[in-house]
């Protein structure tokens, strides 16, 4: 039995692991929010109208495109909409320089340091409506002005080569002050 590709797919997932161990040390999500200036970012992102859904396939696009460019974990900026509009989001990337997209929908912009008031989200996406009740109740309660957009930035998700575990997924949930 010849084992050499057992043993390259070995090597394969260990420098993955590794990779995402040394490149990306995850936080420790908190329970309650942090007080952080986030320093400006330069991204390559798509503006988008539609489904919370369909934002894998945008940053699929972002990914195969940006490569050895990406700089950072991927992240989503949500616009305020009226009661039953469809979500208004630019999905983005970090990233090092720009380049000609072959995807037309790829744009570049610089995302200003910011005073963000962040919160943690420890499980799969489709319960972070859960976290961002609490949220709500939490600036209502305080009493704090927030601005009308937030972020959320993807820390620990799905991979490129394994799903991983959803309830493991760590979003941190950014509101500018």
């Amino acid at each position: 039995m010849n084992l050499r590709p057992l043993y390259w797919v070995g090597l394969l997932v260990l420098i993955v692991l590794a990779g995402s161990l040394v490149l990306r040390p995850l936080p420790v999500p908190k329970q309650q929010p942090i007080f952080r200036q986030i320093p400006a970012q330069h991204v390559a992102y798509i503006h988008y109208q539609g489904a919370y859904e369909d934002m894998s396939l945008l940053f699929t696009a972002l990914a195969k495109e940006a490569k050895s460019r990406i700089a950072g974990p991927a992240g989503a900026i949500y616009f305020p909409t009226k009661l039953g509009q469809k979500p208004i989001y630019e999905a983005y990337l970090p990233v090092k320089k720009n380049w000609v997209p072959q995807e037309s929908a790829i744009e570049f912009k610089d995302i200003p340091t910011a005073n963000m008031l962040i919160f943690y989200h420890v499980g799969t996406y489709t319960s972070l409506s859960s976290t961002y009740e609490k949220i709500t109740r939490f600036f209502k309660e305080s009493k704090i002005s927030k601005k009308s957009k937030s972020r959320e930035v993807y820390i620990k998700g799905p991979g490129w080569i394994f799903k991983g575990n959803p309830k493991k997924y760590i979003t941190e949930i950014q509101f500018e002050l």
